[in-house]
This record gives structure tokens, sequence and C-alpha cells, in this order.
């Protein structure tokens, strides 16, 4: 089995931009999912801007081909109940995290795979990881490739 990741919305959306980090993070991973919390906050601000006509259909396309190399992973009874101790977790112990993140990260957590984000602020925990940060547009704080694994 390779390395399992389960990515969040602003890696994806960095890869999008463009972000080469983004992109070599992503290829660092044999098995690449998101949650279907992830696919709907990627794709819910380009549907939009298409329909306001301030996107073309075919950038919106290419930002569903794009989710489609990704397996989508749906929530569950094991994942709901992982995000409501998560979510009741960080009641006890400050910050709260959103139901949304709580989500993403009982995915990650149900299905055993690293949760690879950007976001220091809302995710915690052993199988988070962090692998560069923007500040503004660049790149800063590049982490090492995740280990290889059998």
């Amino acid at each position: 089995m390779g390395r399992l990741a389960l990515f969040d919305s602003n890696v994806l959306i960095d890869a999008l931009n463009g972000v080469s980090q983004a992109i070599t993070e992503i290829s660092y991973y044999d098995d690449a999912a998101i949650s279907a919390v992830t696919w709907i906050e990627v794709l819910s601000k380009p549907m939009a801007a298409a329909a306001w006509s301030k996107l073309s259909p075919a950038t919106l396309q290419m930002v569903r081909d794009f989710l489609e190399d990704f397996a989508v992973l749906h929530t569950d009874d094991a994942i709901t109940a992982e995000a409501a101790r998560i979510r009741a977790s960080s009641f006890i112990n400050p910050p709260k995290i959103r139901l949304p993140d709580a989500l993403i990260l009982a995915t990650a957590n149900v299905t055993g795979r690293l949760l690879v984000t950007r976001d220091r602020k809302d995710f915690r925990g052993r199988n988070v990881r962090f692998p560069y940060e923007l500040q503004n547009t660049e790149v800063i704080s590049v982490a090492k490739p995740p280990p290889a694994t059998d």
C-alpha cells in the first residue's frame, strides 16, 4: 500500500492557481483523496463565478476535471461520530473547530489518511501535515517530503 492522503481545500486551490509546491505535494501520494466537504468547498466558488459569467465554462470544466483525479470520500456513520468527537473536544480544549473542518479531519482519521493542509489554525493532530506556507503569494517554510512507505 502506498502513501494515503486526504487533501484540504487550500492545497487544491493552490494547485489550481499554479502554486508549484502544491502540485509537488500532491504528486508525493499514491492514493490521493478529498472529503465531500472539500469537493464542495473547491467547486462552489467557480460554479458561482460561472453563473455570474465571470468564469468561462471551459475553466469551470477544468476545475471539475482536476477534482476527478481525487477519490471523493463521503461522510458515513463512523465519520459523523468522529466529527462529533473532534468538535466536542474542541469545545473543551479550544480553539473550537468549525463543523466542515471537523468533518474533514474525521474523514482523515477514520480512513487512516494523512490530512494535508496549510491551515494551522483549525487543524491539529499526529496525522496532519503542513507542507508549506504562503505569505502573500510566495511559498515559504517548505516541509521535507513525507517519508516513503512500503
